[in-house]
């Protein structure tokens, strides 16, 4: 895949995610997805509390991100750091921004390949509306996933892999003086 053919996926990817935040006025919203290696990556992040949420489930591997993609199912946490489970991300989000979280799985076929996420500051339930719109966005992001891998010849996870590498590329560009 070119340069430019992954930037263009990244954009469409990156206009779903801003729309996810807006659409369900939630702060903002965050895409996990599995690598060719079985690790979860940060694709695309709508503010700095997804961001920061992201970054912690890749590397503590605990949360509702890795949570959906080990069960395949929707998950919703009213206060993540109230969670035992998450306890390893406390320290890592304190004052992040980062307290309710929402996440649906990612799923090409009957496989998980990431998740993404809604995420407010404030402690608070998740209304079933807000879940199912979550659940098909998710669905949008899996058909963006599919239809342009398959258009160029890969499988989801490598062009994950390109993805979260541009991700990464970004995030060298932003810490630059």
């Amino acid at each position: 895949m070119t340069p430019d053919s992954i930037t263009q996926v990244a954009a469409r990817l990156d206009d779903l995610v801003v729309s996810v935040a807006e659409l369900l006025a939630v702060e903002c919203a965050g895409l996990l997805l599995r690598d060719s290696a079985d690790r979860l990556r940060t694709v695309s992040s709508s503010g700095s509390a997804a961001d920061q949420l992201e970054r912690a489930q890749e590397t503590t591997g605990a949360g509702p991100g890795p949570d959906v993609h080990r069960a395949g199912i929707p998950i919703a946490v009213a206060d993540v750091l109230a969670v035992p489970d998450y306890a390893d991300l406390a320290p890592l989000l304190r004052g992040s921004g980062v307290r309710a979280v929402m996440s649906a799985p990612v799923l090409a076929g009957d496989v998980v390949v990431g998740n993404l996420n809604g995420v407010d500051p404030a402690p608070h339930p998740w209304t079933d509306r807000q879940q199912a719109a979550l659940q098909t966005f998710a669905a949008l992001v899996a058909d963006v996933l599919v239809l342009s891998a398959a258009s160029r010849g890969e499988d989801v996870a490598h062009l994950t892999d390109d993805l979260a590498d541009l991700d990464d590329l970004d995030d060298l560009d932003g810490a630059m003086p």
